[in-house]
């Protein structure tokens, strides 16, 4: 079995144990919730060959997502972009409909960010129905962001309010309070562009309270 020695970045697999489906993933997942930028990240790219060789291809995904997720906040946007196209074309192959919606969602993310306006637009269409159909709240949420960071980026400050305060009010009824997930730093700069010093503080101060 896997163990996860939090704050070290130790991974533990039985060297007798083949590294299968349900293995490769939480592998893959331990070097990225830590963070660890160190030799053991070489446990992605490890995973990730491990299950192309074996055609794990429905865990892919799943995966690719994660990995770009975890690129795209840094410079490595080529990289995450990759992982996401990827991962995308895995999920329509193989009919993984919520891989699909949060792969896009996650791809609109990033265009957004990278002043990509049509393939933002066009990455949110895809998502959508795919996240009202199936009721998928993380791709939903993302969206939101997605939408708030275009408008912004497009100098529509009062549009993006609305949308990051559609995300904070979603993940507020649904009980998340993953800062990953909170788009308040963007609410916060967009609230003191359009002079509402008040908002700002408020948000500012909840998030650091909930962030701490």
């Amino acid at each position: 079995d896997v163990s996860v020695l939090a704050g070290k970045g130790i991974f533990v697999l039985p060297a007798d144990a083949p590294a299968d489906r349900f293995r490769l993933p939480l592998r893959v997942q331990g070097a990225l919730w830590l963070r660890d930028s160190g030799p053991h990240r070489d446990v992605v790219n490890e995973a990730i060959n491990g299950m192309r060789a074996q055609a794990a291809l429905g865990s892919l995904p799943y995966l690719l997502m994660h990995i770009a997720r975890d690129a795209a906040p840094t410079d490595r946007w080529d990289e995450a972009e990759a992982a996401y196209l990827e991962g995308i074309q895995f999920a329509r192959e193989t009919g993984q409909s919520t891989d699909l919606a949060v792969s896009l969602a996650g791809l609109a993310c990033l265009n957004a960010r990278r002043g990509r306006v049509d393939a933002c637009r066009d990455n949110v269409v895809a998502a959508e129905e795919l996240c009202r159909r199936y009721h998928i709240r993380l791709g939903s949420f993302w969206l939101q962001f997605a939408q708030g960071d275009l408008a912004a980026g497009l100098g529509d400050t009062a549009g993006a309010v609305r949308h990051y305060e559609a995300l904070q009010s979603a993940l507020a009824a649904t009980c998340i309070a993953d800062p990953d997930q909170s788009c308040a730093p963007e609410l916060v700069e967009a609230y003191v562009h359009l002079g509402r010093l008040e908002d700002a503080r408020r948000v500012a101060t909840q998030f650091a309270a909930g962030a701490a």
